[in-house]
């Protein structure tokens, strides 16, 4: 949007329409730290956490878009590919990490073959319960 001509409509439209792909990243990055911890606490705590980040980047990203900078708004367009890019890379190592923890998990059970399906309903958390699979 931001070098496209003013006359070439059907570009800006397309532009436009291609920031509304934010909204799988933003469904994902909030349900999978909820649905990968575990215990009261600790979820109240993750849940304030992200709604404060929210709060913080709803503050922010505004402030990239000046009045001194209009009409062109240059600093706030060569902001918004840097947002969707951190999106997925936090997204794709949270995943990868995920991953990493669950087989290392996998492999100490298979080592102490144990297996205690009293923790299941306890307020423990996700790293006091080794039981517990983390999804991405």
């Amino acid at each position: 949007m931001w070098k496209l001509p003013r006359e070439n409509q059907r570009g800006l439209l397309a532009a436009y329409h291609s920031f509304y792909t934010y909204w799988a990243r933003y469904v994902l990055s909030t349900f999978l730290p909820m649905a990968n911890t575990s215990g009261h606490s600790k979820k109240l705590t993750m849940n304030a956490v992200f709604f404060l980040a929210y709060c913080i980047g709803n503050i922010l990203g505004p402030q990239c878009f000046r009045a001194s900078k209009a009409p062109s708004y240059s600093k706030g367009h060569e902001g918004l590919p840097e947002c969707p890019v951190v999106a997925i890379a936090s997204i794709v190592s949270y995943g990868l990490l995920r991953r990493w923890e669950n087989s290392c998990r996998d492999k100490a059970e298979q080592e102490n073959m144990k297996l205690s399906g009293d923790a299941a309903y306890s307020d423990l958390t996700d790293k006091m319960r080794q039981s517990s699979r983390y999804t991405y």
